[in-house]
């Protein structure tokens, strides 16, 4: 029998295997945390949009994100034209240059 309480100098002595072991269990544990609400977000961030946005508005909305991306990169690119669409379908197909999108 051991003349120690139980529990009370090997509380703060531990082997370097075991706090090694502590430290790669807690980044373990807040890595697959981080992945979950990652995932858990992206999900429901998707099923959100899914529910809530006409398709006809996600192209629209993507059309407008690649323009605007364009436009930023702009003195690259001297002649950058694209062709949209409009959304009330009255005047058909444009083609616009960078100049008159931003």
């Amino acid at each position: 029998m051991s003349h120690l309480r139980k529990g009370q100098p090997t509380q703060f002595v531990r082997g370097g295997q075991t706090t090694q072991h502590w430290w790669r269990m807690a980044a373990q544990v807040v890595r697959t945390s981080l992945f979950v609400a990652l995932a858990a977000f992206t999900l429901t961030y998707t099923a959100l949009v899914l529910a809530n946005y006409e398709l006809r508005y996600m192209r629209e909305t993507f059309a407008s994100w690649t323009a605007h991306y364009n436009v930023r990169l702009g003195g690259r690119r001297r002649s950058f034209f694209t062709s949209i669409t409009s959304t009330d379908g009255s005047s058909g197909r444009q083609d616009r240059s960078r100049l008159t999108i931003g």
